[in-house]
């Protein structure tokens, strides 16, 4: 969140109802500690062909790994996807300690 966008600004047109909040500096020096390889990307969305005015504060969080010969194929069974969580929440569990909230987008809704 910046002065120019709320939490509000930036989960418009979404249809989440709550939000988790860390820094980027938090996400860095969380990855760089851990050695964990946290990317932050900046990336621009679309809609309908126009920018999304949100752009200069977009970014995405790369904490998605796959490791080689872990599953036969992407999807795997729900127990095999399961266990594969379970080995490596090690890698995300810095991440997910160090978010706050959730906090409610419309608290009086």
């Amino acid at each position: 969140m910046t002065a120019g966008f709320t939490a509000v600004d930036l989960a418009t047109p979404t249809d989440y109802t709550s939000y988790h909040c860390v820094s980027a500096g938090q996400i860095r020096r969380l990855s760089s500690e851990h050695q964990l390889g946290y990317e932050l990307w900046p990336t621009d969305t679309f809609e309908q062909g126009e920018p999304d005015p949100r752009n200069p504060v977009h970014f995405d969080l790369v904490v998605a790994v796959m490791l080689p010969g872990e599953l036969k194929d992407r999807t795997g069974s729900p127990a095999e996807r399961r266990d594969l969580r379970r080995r490596l929440l090690s890698r995300f569990s810095p991440l997910l300690d160090s978010l706050s909230g959730p906090y409610p987008l419309y608290p009086d809704a």
